[in-house]
């Protein structure tokens, strides 16, 4: 089983996403959490973005994922290399 777990204390998604009802129920809950923490906390802006763009992945919204990427990359330029 595996785990995601990108803001600190918190685990969002587990296992792994098989298309079933309670896997897509889990992938909505994280998306809330991830949007949550951008709007508690704009410290917390990349790792949520890259949370929000893993989950955006899942569901198959691959336009929203790479918009959310591409934030990362803006945000922390010199990770983009590796």
């Amino acid at each position: 089983m595996r785990s995601l777990s990108l803001l600190a204390g918190t685990t969002v998604l587990t296992g792994f996403v098989d298309g079933s009802p309670e896997a897509a129920t889990q992938v909505a809950g994280a998306l809330d959490v991830f949007r949550s923490a951008l709007r508690l906390d704009p410290r917390l802006e990349s790792r949520a973005q890259l949370g929000i763009g893993i989950a955006l992945e899942l569901t198959d919204d691959l336009d929203g994922a790479v918009d959310a990427y591409s934030r990362v990359v803006e945000l922390n330029p010199k990770d983009a290399d590796g």
